[in-house]
Order: structure tokens, then C-alpha cells, then sequence
């Protein structure tokens, strides 16, 4: 039996079953999602938060049951709301989110549970984690394709050494047939010597099939080293186009690199700028952060940003890059009256209308 149970109805989550929370607990508060016929079809994700930090969301895919456990990071906290909600997907696109809904307040557990548990990875974590299994997969298939070339090798060499086998037989066999001749005067004699005869034939045809085999072992070999090659070439380009090909913003959403389709996609994430004013070294900047420095303006592409210069890269990408005077000192010069704040919060506007 859960210890939560909300019910789904379209977009309305209501609270049907609930149970104390206490900090620093750890998978032991299951919740079950009830769901009305709207959301058939639907793939499910449901979101916990404290709070109301909509920054940190922490997402859980549900089973089978709609049942998922609570997630261990937002319960270190006491003394703070504790919030579910859950929205479906068909696809890559969000169709039908629910509101949030209360669970109850956490309250001081008596051990705080820090570090309890692994944290969840974020989006830019997960993308890092596939380009280095994709360099994994790529060094495993250079060896294989490597052990391929040197198992193709020593089957030529067995091919060679089983083609001069069959040359030595034939000249044994020639060689007793030669004997049989000379030896006709006894019976006895020749009749062995026709009978080696016959076995180094034997031999030699048997030798002739293995050099075949070996041959045939050798061009699958060969065949297989380049199918290899082929696919380690394709692994290290898509690896490299998405090393080199970080989200951008284009109309007011994100957009990512799609290797297949050799084109950004819309992901139909709202890209919601939060102007930050002038870069500080010990402030902390979330996704989404705009910050100014030396007259240029980054915005953050990852949550928790501490200490990192903006720079072009992948923790920040430029927006505005100066160029002499800042956009708004050139706007002062232009006549403009109101205050760098403003101007910041109005450039950011603009960017995502």
C-alpha cells in the first residue's frame, strides 16, 4: 500500500492519502498516481519540488502501477513544503500537465541524511554520460577491429603453411607411384607402395580442403574488420557533433542537435531568461541566469554555476558580445533615460518574445 495516493484528473491532482514526511528519509515513501481516462496513451513523468523552488525539480518515471518512490533530495531539507505533480508526453512533446499539489510539510527528522544517496543527473550530466560511452564503445571497437586484422593474419599464414602441405603430399605421391614402378618385380612391394600412394593422395586432398577452409576463414575475418572500421567512423562523428553542437534559444524555446537529422529541433522548452545584473565570482547562477561581464552578456546553460568565468562554452553562452561601448552605453549615447537594470530586463524580453 502506497503511502501517498493522488488522483489525476485531466489537469486537476488531487490528494486522496497522505503520511508523515520526515528529513533525511530515503526511498521509503512510495506514491501511487491514479489516472482518468484522459491521459491514455500517455507517456507519464511526475516532478516533486520544495518549496517554491521550480528550479530544482526532480523528475521520476512511474511503473507500470503508477507507483515511484519520493526522491531522497527533496527531503534533506526540513521545515519546507513538499509538492507533487506529474504531466504526460506523447513523444518528445508535453500534452498534458496537472497543477501541483501539496503533500504535506516536511518535518525535522532525527538523522539529516546527507548524502544518502546518489544525486539525480541533469540533462547536460546524462549527454556527457552518452558521448563518453560513445568513446567507450568506439576504443572496443578499434580492438576488435584490431584482434579482427591480427586473427585474419594468422589464418593466411595457416593457409600458406596448409597449401605447402598439399605441394609436399603431391610430391610424396608422385614419388611412390614412382617407387611402385620400380618395385614391380615383387607383388608384396608394390601393393604397399600403391597403398601409400593412395593415403598421400588422401593427404593431400584433405590438406587442399583445409587451405580452402582457412582461406574462407581468412576473408570473413577481413570483411568483418571493415564493417567494424566502418561503424567506429560513424560512432566518433556523431560523438564529435554533439561535443560541438551545444542547445541554443530560437524563438523563445530551446533548441538541441539532432545527429539523424543533421539539424537543430525544437523542444518546445520555454527558454525563460532571469536577468542577473553584473557577474559576481561567489554568487551561485541557475539555467536560464543572465549575467553581464566586461560588457558582454552569457546566459547559463547548467544549474549551480559557482566560481565559473563566463565564457563562451559549455557552462555559458554569449548573447551580446561587446564591441567598443555596451549596448547600453550606446543606448545612453542614443538618449536613452532609464537605468541598466531596466535595459537588462527589457534586452531579455526581447530575446525570448
Amino acid at each position: 500500500m502506497a503511502d501517498f495516493e493522488l488522483r489525476a484528473e485531466k489537469n486537476r491532482l488531487t490528494l486522496t492519502q497522505k503520511s508523515l514526511l520526515t528529513s533525511g528519509s530515503v526511498n521509503v515513501y512510495s506514491v501511487r498516481f491514479k489516472f482518468s481516462p484522459d491521459w491514455d496513451g500517455l507517456d507519464k513523468r511526475c516532478v516533486f519540488r520544495t518549496g517554491y523552488d521550480t528550479g530544482n525539480v526532480i523528475a521520476v518515471e512511474p511503473d507500470a502501477d503508477g507507483v515511484c518512490n519520493i526522491p531522497w533530495e527533496v527531503l534533506t531539507t526540513p521545515d519546507k513544503l513538499l509538492y507533487a505533480g506529474v504531466y504526460g508526453t506523447r513523444g518528445e512533446e508535453i500534452v498534458l500537465p496537472t497543477v501541483w499539489a501539496l503533500l504535506g510539510k516536511i518535518l525535522q527528522g532525527t538523522y539529516p541524511g546527507e548524502g544518502s544517496g546518489p544525486p539525480t543527473p541533469d540533462a547536460w550530466q546524462q549527454l556527457k554520460d552518452d558521448l563518453a560511452r560513445a568513446a567507450e564503445e568506439l576504443e572496443n571497437i578499434q580492438g576488435y577491429s584490431a584482434a579482427a586484422g591480427e586473427s585474419a593474419e594468422r589464418a593466411g599464414g595457416y593457409a600458406d603453411a596448409a597449401e605447402g602441405s598439399a605441394r609436399g603430399a603431391a610430391t610424396s605421391a608422385s614419388e611412390a607411384e614412382r617407387q611402385a614402378g620400380f618395385a614391380a618385380s615383387g607383388a608384396g612391394s608394390a601393393t604397399r607402395s600403391a597403398q601409400a600412394a593412395d593415403a598421400s593422395r588422401k593427404s593431400a586432398q584433405t590438406a587442399q580442403t583445409g587451405a580452402e577452409s582457412a582461406r574462407d576463414t581468412a576473408k570473413e575475418y577481413r570483411d568483418q574488420a571493415g564493417e567494424n572500421a566502418s561503424q567506429a567512423a560513424r560512432s566518433a562523428d556523431t560523438a564529435k557533433q554533439y561535443s560541438s553542437k551545444p542547445p541554443t534559444i530560437e524563438n523563445g524555446t530551446w533548441w538541441t542537435w539532432d545527429a539523424e537529422k543533421q539539424d537543430y529541433v525544437d523542444t518546445g522548452d520555454p527558454a525563460n531568461l532571469n536577468p542577473r545584473g553584473e557577474y559576481a565570482p561567489e554568487a551561485v547562477y541557475n539555467r536560464q541566469d543572465v549575467v553581464r561581464r566586461s560588457g558582454s552578456s552569457y546566459l547559463a546553460l547548467k544549474d549551480g554555476l559557482t566560481g565559473v568565468l563566463p565564457i563562451d562554452g559549455e557552462d555559458w553562452m554569449c548573447l551580446v558580445e561587446r564591441s567598443g561601448k555596451s549596448a547600453y552605453e550606446q543606448a545612453v549615447d542614443a538618449g536613452l533615460t532609464a537605468t541598466e537594470a531596466e535595459f537588462s530586463s527589457a534586452l531579455a524580453r526581447a530575446v525570448t518574445a
